[in-house]
């Protein structure tokens, strides 16, 4: 269902800068597209808006990937939350080859009650160990950063100001 509203919804909408819908009756001519595909459809407009990204994201699946990829998601034969059906279109778009791995990875291990996003952490472990990036909870700075801002925090002439405005700042 969220597919097919959302492919209503991005149907409907004009892209930024290409004029009013004129199809739309006086009472509605104020409201985004979104606001009234969900009126029409008994939904919110943010439900709306999701659903669209989601189709999005499920149509660049098929073509970049497989047609088969979006008969499987609506099988659950592919395991995946909206989020994860989302980053897979990303990383289709920018690594069509690791997404290939994804998706089979997430049919290979579906019987096992596996996801697309277990599959995604598994295929990024194989491709880089250690993850610096918002992909891990783990912290990393780079020796050389530290190194700068001790020398900056001090050497500095101001340094009492400094750390005077940071003490400040941090209450």
């Amino acid at each position: 269902m969220k597919y097919l509203r959302g492919k209503k919804y991005n149907l409907a909408k004009l892209p930024h800068g290409e004029g009013k819908r004129e199809s739309l009756s006086s009472q509605n001519a104020n409201l985004k597209t979104r606001d009234v595909v969900a009126e029409e459809l008994g939904v919110h407009g943010a439900t709306i808006s999701r659903d669209g990204k989601f189709a999005e994201a499920l149509d660049t699946l098929t073509d970049t990937l497989d047609p088969q990829v979006k008969q499987d998601v609506f099988r659950n034969d592919i395991r995946a939350t909206d989020e994860e059906v989302l980053q897979l279109a990303n990383l289709a778009k920018e690594q069509p080859d690791i997404a290939k791995q994804v998706v089979r990875e997430a049919r290979e291990t579906k019987s096992k009650g596996g996801t697309v996003g277990q599959a995604l952490d598994k295929i990024a472990k194989k491709k880089r160990p250690v993850i610096f990036s918002s992909d891990s909870n783990e912290w990393y700075t780079p020796q050389r950063y530290i190194d700068a801002v001790r020398k900056v925090f001090y050497t500095s002439p101001h340094r009492k100001t400094i750390r005077s405005s940071v003490a400040l700042s941090s209450t």
